[in-house]
């Protein structure tokens, strides 16, 4: 229907100033596959933030702004169109030009190439995206939603999600990852209209993959390509920072038994940034603690805290009670539950390896396993039990 619209009003403009000659090249080049659409994911963008007006700038390319079926305009590079939060509605206007308030505004590439920056009014920060927007009234914000082309999501999560430099084979590690976890939540945040948000909640995206090409390049190597288990479903594929030698289950972190997040010993991590850390707290802290914990605690006489992980545990062991090691984590915001404790004089030393939940693939493990040659599907076969590589249109959901 937009698509029918708009080539109606694109036919007049061509007809007006060019002819019928011009008329013919415009729609050879615009009534072709370019209009077909490949696998989209609806990404809330600035989720959390609290927008009441956007300014939205095409960087290239021409787009179409609808509400609901009715086109209101185009916009082209150098055009600005200001969106602003009126009760429920959303009001529309350029510097020309006030269009009105609607529930729903589309913003809609004409190319698979286009690419748009958004700013709020009230922000410093520019959010670059590919392909349409779409912008919905909330209760005391607009609703952001970035209805972009799958690999074009996972590249900007693999930019954001690795954060230096890394072998391309590990690109494309991160780019299976990502493409399986997007595939596997999606409709996470089916309440919020929108599958996926861009914070750690879901997967880290901060907009199109501007800085990194070698990123395109393996995620066109590896599209459509997504893990799966032994039923042939996508794979929550976890993943995290480093390990500190040995990943962990994942009903130790989440409650929940899966066949493929099973412990692995990884000692292609223990020489990277984040293997080792060591955070000191009072024992009168760490008394308290116990004791807010376990009600009947009661500290035996000349008794040290100690405690020691030659392999992953699941919890502390507290004099007849247990405290799960990730509520430790999260209490004392440690990098992760791989750690020891000891007690020096009037303190607790927790000396930690790692950061993150632990589960899953172990990104420096797998950046340094690139490094040394492996291929991404060895590397993927490590971290991951009994899994295999098809592409997503032969899952099952």
């Amino acid at each position: 229907m937009r698509i029918t619209i708009y080539l109606n009003f694109m036919i007049n403009q061509v007809l007006e100033k060019s002819g019928r000659a011009t008329l013919l090249l415009f729609l050879f080049l615009n009534c072709s596959p370019c209009f077909a659409q490949s696998e989209r994911i609806d990404v809330g963008i600035l989720s959390g933030k609290k927008i009441t007006r956007l300014l939205v700038a095409p960087v290239s390319d021409v787009y179409s702004v609808f509400a609901g079926d009715s086109l209101l305009t185009l916009i082209k590079r150098n055009d600005a169109l200001s969106l602003t939060l009126m009760n429920d509605s959303v009001e529309v206007k350029t510097i020309a030009q006030t269009f009105g308030t609607f529930k729903r505004v589309q913003i809609m590439a004409l190319s698979k190439q286009a690419s748009l920056k958004i700013k709020p009014a009230d922000g410093k920060t520019e959010t670059h995206l590919d392909n349409d927007l779409f912008i919905n009234p909330g209760k005391n914000s607009l609703t952001i939603i970035n209805h972009a082309d799958l690999d074009n999501y996972v590249a900007g999560v693999v930019e954001a999600e690795t954060g230096y430099s890394a072998p391309e084979e590990y690109y494309k590690i991160q780019a299976i990852m990502c493409r399986t976890f997007a595939i596997e939540s999606k409709g996470k945040h089916k309440a919020d209209g929108y599958d996926l948000c861009d914070r750690e909640h879901c997967q880290v995206f901060k907009g199109r993959n501007n800085r990194k090409p070698e990123i395109k390049l393996a995620v066109a190597a590896t599209s459509g390509i997504v893990l799966v288990d032994s039923t042939n479903k996508p794979i929550f594929a976890a993943y995290h920072s480093n390990c500190g030698g040995q990943t962990d289950y994942s009903e130790n972190v989440w409650k929940t038994e899966k066949s493929y997040l099973k412990p692995v010993v990884d000692t292609f991590c223990i020489s990277s940034r984040n293997a080792n850390w060591q955070k000191i707290i009072s024992l009168h802290d760490w008394e308290k603690y116990l004791v807010k914990q376990n009600k009947e605690y009661i500290k035996p006489a000349d008794s040290l805290y100690c405690f020691y992980q030659p392999e992953r545990k699941s919890d502390y062991n507290l004099f007849g009670s247990k405290i799960s090691l990730t509520q430790v984590r999260k209490d004392f915001k440690l990098s992760s539950t791989y750690f020891h404790i000891e007690q020096d004089a009037d303190n607790i030393i927790f000396t930690g390896r790692g950061l993150g939940h632990g589960v899953g693939l172990c990104q420096q493990g797998a950046i340094e396993m690139a490094r040394k040659g492996y291929s991404y599907k060895k590397i993927l076969g490590y971290y991951y039990k009994g899994v295999r590589l098809v592409n997503y249109s032969q899952t099952r959901n």
